[in-house]
């Protein structure tokens, strides 16, 4: 079979068993829907659109890292790389993540922007999705060229977006989209054009979501 038709098989399976209905407005009981994409993609913005649509949480790895209420569970290391501005390990940012999400109404399913972004956050929500009878993970890859990616980024006229910035996020993107990519199967990933506007660009995910169904 066809990897095409071969992961509209799966898919649908997944969302059958989700319960999932366009019509009812609901992604059913335990999706997970991974956006991911460079920055400047618009995933924060499709993630929304998804969010209001279907009445799920939207969790971004910024916001959550932020407020994760849990934090003091997590181990002396992590917790001593979070007072020290340091980088959490995989182990520490899955911590993290998971007790946020937790305290979310996360059974009917959620999307998550930013998490997981290596393949050992990948493995640690996939876990996460077994212990708590949620169904496996779908990413949702939207597609942008990295000349669009700069230009979107330099009409943004962040402070941060410096030439030197915008070179480095494209480059941490590659190196943690290959990453998180090589940790999900051909057949749970769906790809998006992202360079049409916002929402010709749900439509297209919409489109997936339903051959899915």
């Amino acid at each position: 079979m066809a990897i095409q038709s071969m992961r509209t098989v799966i898919i649908g399976v997944i969302l059958a068993l989700a319960g999932a209905s366009l019509g009812a407005q609901t992604l059913g009981n335990g999706l997970i829907l991974i956006l991911a994409g460079p920055p400047g993609s618009g995933k924060t913005t499709q993630a929304e659109y998804i969010k209001k649509e279907f009445r799920i949480p939207f969790v971004s790895a910024a916001t959550a890292l932020k407020q994760a209420r849990g934090w003091m569970k997590t181990s002396k290391e992590s917790r001593a790389a979070m007072a020290g501005g340091a980088m959490l390990s995989d182990e520490g940012t899955s911590e993290l993540m998971i007790e946020y999400i937790k305290r979310q109404d996360f059974k009917r399913g959620f999307v998550l922007d930013g998490y997981p972004a290596t393949k050992g956050q990948a493995q640690a929500l996939e876990q996460f999705a077994k212990e708590l009878a949620l169904l496996p993970p779908v990413v949702i890859l939207l597609e942008v060229p990295d000349e669009v990616v700069r230009q979107r980024m330099a009409d943004r006229k962040r402070a941060d977006d410096t030439p030197a910035n915008i070179e480095a996020r494209i480059k941490e993107y590659h190196e943690e989209s290959t990453a998180l990519l090589a940790a999900y199967p051909a057949v749970r990933l769906m790809r998006v054009d992202a360079t049409k506007p916002p929402s010709e660009v749900y439509k297209q995910i919409k489109s997936l979501l339903k051959a899915g169904n």
